[in-house]
C-alpha cells in the first residue's frame, strides 16, 4: 500500500470489506484521474474516446476540371498541437447518404484526385489520433465537376489510337439529299468503334436536311449524330468522330471495313 495515495486508503478497505457503494465511488475516481491524464496528453482513453483531444474544424475548398478534383485543406491550428490526419471522403449527395468515398487518410493539406466526368460534394474532418474525428465540414453547398479529360491533356498519340468502321454515304436522290450511316452489314447496320482497347457501337442512321454539294463532317455523342460545317467544329472533346462527306460525290467517308485514317475525317 506504500505507492498508494493516501486519501484512497479508507475507499480501498472499505471496498475489501464488500462495501458496494465505497467501491463505486473509489472506480469513478479512478476513472476521472485517468481520463484528466489522457486529455493532458492529448490521446485517447483506452476505454472512453470521447475525451481524447481533436483538431479545430479544418477550411476546405475543392475545384475541378480536366478530370481532376484539387483539394485544398486549411487547418485551424498549425502550431505545434501534435500531426494532423485528414479525413477527405466525397458523394454525390449533398448529405453524404449513398456513393461516398473515402481517400486514405493524409497528412497533406493540397490533394488531388482524379475522377473523370463526376460531380461531387466534399468534406473533411481530421484527427490527431487517426481515430477520433473533429465534425466534418463541407466545401460548399453545391457539386463540383470534374469535367472530360481535354484532348490537350492526353498523351501525343492519343488521337490516333481511335477509329471506326462505319461507312459514311451521301444520296441525291429525289428531293432531299441525305447522309447515311452504316456498319458492313449494309445500309442503316451497327458499326464497331475503338479508342484505345475500349469498344463501343455507332448505330445505324439516316441524316437528313442536308444541303447538296456541301461538305459535312459527322460526329456522335453517345446518343446523336451531329454535322458540321468545318472540321474544327467536328473536333469536340464530346463528340466522336465519325467521318466527312461532300454531299453527293459518290466518295465515302468513315473508317470503313479496315478502320483506316482514324476514321477519315479529312480526306474528302
Amino acid at each position: 500500500m506504500s505507492n498508494t495515495s493516501p486519501q484512497y486508503y479508507d475507499l480501498i478497505e472499505s471496498a475489501i470489506a464488500g462495501n458496494k457503494n465505497d467501491l463505486r465511488t473509489l472506480l469513478q475516481q479512478l476513472s476521472s484521474n485517468d481520463t484528466k491524464s489522457q486529455n493532458a496528453l492529448g490521446i485517447a482513453s483506452s476505454t472512453k474516446t470521447s475525451n481524447a483531444a481533436i483538431p479545430p474544424k479544418s477550411s476546405l475548398s475543392v475545384s475541378g476540371g480536366n478530370g481532376v478534383y484539387s483539394v485544398n485543406v486549411t487547418p485551424a491550428e498549425t502550431s505545434g498541437a501534435g500531426t494532423i490526419y485528414h479525413k477527405i471522403e466525397s458523394s454525390p449527395v449533398k448529405g453524404f447518404t449513398s456513393g461516398v468515398q473515402q481517400e486514405a487518410l493524409t497528412t497533406a493539406n493540397n490533394v488531388t484526385i482524379n475522377r473523370t466526368d463526376q460531380k461531387l460534394f466534399f468534406r473533411v474532418s481530421s484527427s490527431y489520433n487517426k481515430k477520433v474525428f473533429n465534425e466534418p465540414t463541407l466545401h460548399g453547398q453545391s457539386a463540383v465537376s470534374s469535367g472530360l479529360v481535354s484532348s490537350a491533356a492526353t498523351n501525343n498519340g492519343g488521337a490516333f489510337n481511335q477509329t471506326n468502321f462505319a461507312t459514311v454515304s451521301s444520296n441525291l436522290a429525289g428531293s432531299s439529299p441525305y447522309i447515311q450511316v452504316s456498319g458492313s452489314g449494309g445500309s442503316l447496320s451497327n458499326a464497331a468503334a475503338v479508342k484505345g482497347s475500349t469498344q463501343s457501337v455507332l448505330p445505324g442512321a439516316t441524316l437528313l436536311n442536308v444541303t447538296g454539294g456541301s461538305k459535312q463532317f459527322v460526329t456522335y455523342n453517345g446518343s446523336n449524330y451531329t454535322l458540321h460545317s468545318t472540321l474544327a467544329d467536328a473536333l469536340d472533346d464530346g463528340e466522336v468522330p465519325v467521318g466527312a462527306v461532300t454531299v453527293g460525290s459518290g466518295v465515302s467517308g468513315g473508317g470503313g471495313a479496315d478502320g483506316g485514317n482514324g476514321g477519315r475525317m479529312t480526306n474528302v
